[in-house]
C-alpha cells in the first residue's frame, strides 16, 4: 500500500523489487527500484531523486498516473473476477 500513497502523494519512490512494487514500479519511469538488501542502490537512488529535480518531477508525474490507474475502484472488477466461485456478490 505504500508504494501506491507514495506515488498517489508526490513522492518520489525508492524501494525494493518486493510486494506491491514488482507490479506496479518500472525502475526510471515512474520510481525506482532495486534489489532487496541493495542498500547502495537505494541511497543512489534516493540522491538521485533529490539531486536529479527535472527528472523526478516526470518520474513523480508517471508515479501519479500508476496510483490513479490503481484506485481502489478500478480494481473491483479485477477482485469480482478473481473471486468469482468463491464469493457470491450482489447484483
Amino acid at each position: 500500500k505504500a508504494v501506491l500513497e507514495s506515488m498517489a502523494s508526490g513522492v518520489p519512490l525508492v524501494t525494493t523489487r518486493v510486494g506491491q512494487a514488482m507490479d506496479l514500479v518500472q525502475h526510471g519511469h515512474n520510481g525506482w527500484m532495486v534489489e532487496s538488501e541493495d542498500f547502495e542502490g537505494l541511497a543512489f537512488w534516493a540522491e538521485q531523486a533529490v539531486r536529479q529535480r527535472t527528472e523526478t518531477g516526470n518520474i513523480v508525474k508517471l508515479g501519479r498516473r500508476t496510483a490513479e490507474a490503481n484506485t481502489y475502484e478500478s480494481q473491483l472488477p479485477q477482485w469480482r473476477d478473481f473471486m468469482t466461485g468463491f464469493v457470491n456478490f450482489a447484483a
